[in-house]
């Protein structure tokens, strides 16, 4: 019976999880967070008066397909230390928080027994022994004060004896899939941008936080009469990551920037950015310009928070000026991994020249998909991890 590892349970992931086991696929899906979904699970949908493209749509229903599905058992808190054999035997090394319903093997997959580990046995014992005592202390503790330093040097002894993380050996894995997702910045915000202050400033990620909360009526809950978005922040700079174009910004802001326009008419919306990517087919930034949208095509120089925000820049028109607003947005993009490097070397994959990773060769048994490979839109990714699930299930003969 074939067993694929899929490592990151965002919407490549979960795409790629979801497809295999329709196929009759086993899949162990392991996800570093409390929950699977990924960055896109914070996402908003970005309809206005029709559906905008945003891709966010994409992911109805796939968590709980996933959660739900007999043939994928789901690791969270889980992070994969090692992989050793060969395609189509590859043996794979967890380890997930101290909970019980991650060490407990997956009913259709032969993996390691954790339960044999008898120091784990012997201080989940301890726990339960532990948490006893701690009840009957804190009922001491309410008639007497003497015996609280009793209680805290009895705590930590028993905290001191649980195991950080409880470790389990996967044999017998056909396959390994990483879609490990990507940063969106790269260290601090930008090294050609001084920013004093936060206050009135959001990220982008942030931004469609809010896009995720609206309601029918709000979507701050002070309504803005100006707001900016500057691009390209972590992109198009050697010092700051990468001299590529992460993709996505251009869509998910200006997506972004029609809905502001929907809720507030009169608010004044300027983009300031470097070059814009395409977004939709036709003359789509007409488009935006029509709505009173502006476009200045300059890096800012400074930026002060407060109430309001002053954005300094040098005008290609006017030369350096500045103008206020209530809001600013920094549009984020798309960088490696934190944990590629890691990645890297325990599965036996390449980096390219920006961080992100590939496979070695066409028979590795090593897959990889989605942003943790390069730059791209939901829609691009979730395209991406059905496609690689094909090439999984031709490696593997289904």
């Amino acid at each position: 019976m074939s067993h694929v590892f899929i490592i990151g349970a965002g919407v490549s992931g979960c795409t790629a999880a979801y497809n295999l086991a329709e196929r009759g696929v086993n899949v162990t899906l392991v996800e570093k967070e409390h929950t699977i979904g990924g960055r896109v699970r914070s996402y908003g949908c970005k309809a206005v008066e029709k559906c905008q493209n945003c891709g966010v749509c994409l992911t109805g229903g796939l968590w709980k397909k996933v959660a739900e599905h007999q043939k994928i058992r789901v690791l969270t808190d889980a992070t994969v230390n090692d992989v050793s054999g060969n395609p189509g035997d590859f043996i794979v090394t967890v380890s997930s928080i101290d909970n019980p319903r991650h060490c407990a093997p997956p009913p259709s997959v032969e993996v390691g027994n954790p339960s044999s580990n008898p120091q784990l046995s012997t201080s989940n014992s301890q726990l339960l022994t532990s948490n006893s005592q701690l009840s009957t202390l804190n009922s001491q503790l309410l008639t007497s004060n003497s015996q609280l330093s009793t209680l805290n040097s009895q705590l930590l002894t028993s905290n001191s004896q649980l195991p950080p993380s409880c470790q389990q050996v996967f044999d017998n894995v056909t396959a390994i899939v990483v879609c490990t997702g990507f940063e969106s910045q790269s260290s601090g915000l930008s090294s050609h941008l001084h920013i004093s202050g936060t206050d009135g400033l959001i990220t982008g990620s942030e931004l469609e936080e809010q896009m995720l909360g609206r309601t029918g009526k709000e979507l701050f809950a002070n309504a803005p009469n100006s707001v900016a978005f500057v691009q390209c922040l972590g992109s198009r700079d050697q010092n700051e990551g990468g001299l590529y174009c992460s993709r996505v910004c251009c869509s998910y802001s200006t997506r972004a920037a029609k809905v502001i326009r929907s809720y507030y008419p009169d608010c004044e919306i300027v983009f300031y950015y470097m070059e814009l990517q395409s977004v939709e087919h036709g003359d789509y930034f007409k488009g935006l310009r029509e709505l009173g949208i502006e476009f200045v095509k300059c890096r800012p120089i400074k930026i002060t928070g407060g109430k309001p925000v002053i954005v300094e820049y040098d005008d290609p028109k006017t030369g350096i000026t500045s103008r206020e607003f209530d809001l600013v947005v920094l549009s984020d993009g798309i960088h490696e991994g934190v944990d590629n490097e890691r990645l890297a070397e325990v599965c036996k994959l390449g980096q390219d020249e920006d961080g992100f990773l590939r496979s070695i060769g066409t028979d590795c048994g090593v897959f990889v998909t989605g942003c943790a490979r390069a730059p791209m839109k939901i829609d691009e990714a979730y395209a991406d991890a059905i496609t690689v699930a094909g090439k999984v299930l031709e490696s593997i003969n289904i």
